[in-house]
């Protein structure tokens, strides 16, 4: 079972993380993802990557 506890971009390195801990198989698909606007702030990037690294990386079980 994997439990999402993250947000915006970190999830997904949550759920890579839940499934290698756990053992899971799983497949990639392909996808197409659309973007609008002129994207995100710098400082929003920098959350993301401070957010991952402190949940992920520091936290992890």
């Amino acid at each position: 079972k994997i439990n999402i506890k993250q947000n915006r971009m970190t999830h997904a390195s949550e759920i890579l993380h839940q499934i290698s801990r756990s053992k899971l198989k799983f497949t990639e698909v392909p996808i197409t993802v659309k973007y609008f606007g002129a994207g995100q702030k710098n400082l929003n990037s920098i959350n993301i990557a401070l957010n991952l690294i402190s949940k992920n990386v520091l936290f992890s079980e």
